[in-house]
């Protein structure tokens, strides 16, 4: 599927001297590639994670991709990194949890002889070397923000379900809704809390927020498994259905409830295309080719009044997403 890919910096060369263990006829079989997941208990993070090594053992015979897991700790990730670092590894993938917290171990990465490039999954890090793919998080942010407006009635009272605080995907998220709401004064937002990404703080807030609140008319949330947790608990008071519940990430589980009616889209983060594309990156900077240093895959809001829900089910299947 051909995408529009938005870079937002401009080209730069990534310096990578042949491999140590690289013979002068480039007869080498295998690229080792570490690669530190955010969560594997996060299904969107693990999902696209697994999507890249799927697509890597499918299609790269070459490379070796080395998949751990960050458990959703910022240390754990950063001694994952340096391990990477001290087996000289030929490239690391990370999907940041503290882009900041990241930067020293990345610099380190590059003042390696030969360098260890660095690919950032759905993350930008403002470091000087390293080169991130993500989607765009306001863009997200603002396709909900803007479907909501469209559709809610006069004087609508919505709930936002905020991702990790502090992170950057997150309040970008949270600027794009917010931004979408403003064609709407009437709409008034009513509460906004964390779940920290979790479906199980989801769904235990909006059984608060039910008790709380006699009208909600949309729970708008940072992501498809807080989406989830809240038709969960909308299940258990009979609103599910009557309730807009938005979300992002496009999991296959979201499309279904899309499908049935239970929630009303997803912004699709393309893991497909952001597999293939960082697999892409991943051969240019093996081989020492230019690259752009920040790569953006849009995404796309799925509902079913947007006719959309199957074109991304046909997609997942064919990829091997959805079974």
């Amino acid at each position: 599927m051909k995408i529009a890919i938005a870079v937002t910096c401009l080209l730069a060369m990534t310096a990578l001297g042949a491999r140590s263990d690289e013979s002068a006829d480039n007869s080498k079989k295998k690229y080792v590639i570490g690669f530190a997941a955010k969560s594997f208990q996060d299904p969107f993070t693990s999902w696209q994670a697994q999507t890249v090594k799927k697509f890597a053992e499918q299609s790269y015979p070459d490379f070796d991709i080395k998949l751990l897991d960050s458990e959703a700790a910022v240390e754990k990730q950063t001694n994952l990194v340096e391990n990477f670092l001290s087996q000289k590894v030929d490239l690391v993938i990370v999907q940041p949890l503290d882009g900041q917290a990241l930067i020293p171990v990345i610099d380190k990465a590059y003042s390696m002889t030969p360098a260890i490039p660095v690919i950032n999954l759905a993350l930008k890090i403002d470091d000087k070397n390293s080169v991130s793919l993500e989607s765009d998080p306001i863009l997200e942010g603002r396709l909900m923000g803007d479907y909501a407006a469209k559709k809610l009635p006069q004087g609508a009272k919505v709930t936002i379900l905020e991702g990790e605080p502090g992170n950057l995907a997150a309040a970008s998220r949270e600027q794009g809704i917010l931004e979408g709401l403003k064609a709407r004064p009437d709409i008034k937002v009513i509460a906004d809390l964390t779940s920290h990404w979790r479906r199980d703080n989801a769904m235990a807030i909006t059984e608060d927020w039910l008790q709380a609140y006699p009208q909600i008319d949309a729970i708008i949330c940072h992501n498809d498994d807080s989406a989830l947790g809240a038709i969960e608990a909308l299940k258990a008071v009979g609103k599910a259905g009557k309730v807009m519940v938005l979300g992002v990430d496009g999991l296959p589980e979201s499309l279904k409830a899309i499908e049935s009616g239970l929630m009303t889209g997803t912004v699709v983060q393309q893991v497909v295309d952001q597999a293939k594309t960082t697999l892409e990156v991943a051969t240019k900077l093996l081989k020492g080719e230019k690259v752009e240093r920040h790569i953006q895959i849009p995404g796309e809001l799925v509902t079913k009044d947007n006719n959309n829900v199957q074109k991304w089910v046909d997609i997942e299947k064919e990829a091997g997403l959805i079974k």
